[in-house]
């Protein structure tokens, strides 16, 4: 399962899983006048990843715009991911 970040054209980006990110851009696009691109995926465990996105989604509370989109810029959305994997995941290697 993965961890990813979403960004469309207008400033937004969705954090959320999937097991397969690249079909979930797909999913996504068919309901968005926006160009979808993924961003960014980390890589979790399936029995953890809600808890996960759970953590992912609070840590960045503050700039949620609407349910798992967030107003962030798309280099933002990748460090920020980053930042979450070594502070949350790196204990999992």
């Amino acid at each position: 399962m993965f961890l990813y970040c979403i960004a469309d054209n207008n400033g937004s980006v969705k954090f959320g899983f999937s097991k397969d990110p690249n079909r979930r851009v797909r999913s996504l696009q068919t309901g968005s006048a926006d160009e979808l691109v993924l961003l960014e995926t980390v890589s979790v465990p399936q029995d953890r990843v809600r808890e996960y996105e759970r953590l992912l989604h609070q840590e960045f509370a503050h700039l949620r715009s609407r349910g798992e989109w967030f107003r962030i810029s798309p280099e933002d959305a990748v460090a920020y991911l980053s930042w979450f994997s070594i502070h949350y995941l790196s204990d999992l290697d």
